[in-house]
């Protein structure tokens, strides 16, 4: 299993600092705010509004608006400008999108990095096989 980063010494100060891994480089983060997560729940909820009422112009620019206030927001949680330049190099050449950085507003929660040993507990693989098995034996009895 991969082992969660220690927190670098220059973030050590920071609440909650967490790792992502994105292509490969691992990067450090504060965690979002309250504010910018109300903020951002407000202009959805006022998406949601716009698309019920069929007003696709408004609707469409509104899109507009939260994916910049998103990007906004995820660029004040980055701790190393280094970082954060890169990132929008990959985004401006089109090797990342905006959905790849979405998980850095949860926090810790971010997938785990493609080349991360991954665990695998004994107990989740037999109730897999076991699963597997009476789904087998479900269809062999039709």
């Amino acid at each position: 299993m991969a082992k969660s980063a220690e927190v670098p010494d220059q973030y050590k100060d920071i609440p909650g600092a967490f790792p992502y891994t994105l292509k490969g480089r691992v990067m450090w983060f504060k965690p979002i705010g309250s504010g910018q997560v109300m903020l951002l729940q407000r202009f959805r909820a006022r998406l949601a509004h716009l698309r019920q009422q069929n007003e696709d112009d408004a609707y469409l620019r509104l899109v507009f608006d939260v994916s910049v206030k998103t990007l906004n927001v995820i660029d004040s949680l980055f701790l190393d400008p280094a970082d954060r330049e890169w990132v929008e190099e990959l985004m401006i050449t089109g090797a990342i999108d905006v959905q790849d950085l979405l998980p850095v507003m949860s926090g810790k929660n971010a997938p785990p990095d493609d080349d991360a040993e991954v665990e695998v507990k004994p107990r989740a693989v037999k109730r897999a096989v076991k699963k597997a098995s009476v789904a087998n034996a479900r269809r062999t009895q039709r």
